[in-house]
């Protein structure tokens, strides 16, 4: 599942092949990314987390 969305996000291609007894396997490979972070991108995450229930209930405290 987070593969296919790393996927999506075009920070992974992913290369199907087969294997010696004819299974499919899927190889994937890191796509080069520059990533910067700061707080505001950090709190908005959060945020959003907190939005959707991913996160815990003491993510924001103190911010």
């Amino acid at each position: 599942m987070h593969l296919e969305r790393l996927e999506k996000a075009e920070l992974v291609i992913g290369h199907l092949e087969l294997s010696e007894n004819g299974k499919a396997m899927k190889h994937f490979e890191l796509v080069p990314f520059e990533l910067r972070l700061t707080a505001d991108t950090i709190l908005t995450a959060l945020r959003e987390d907190q939005e959707t229930g991913a996160g815990g209930d003491d993510d924001l405290k103190g911010v």
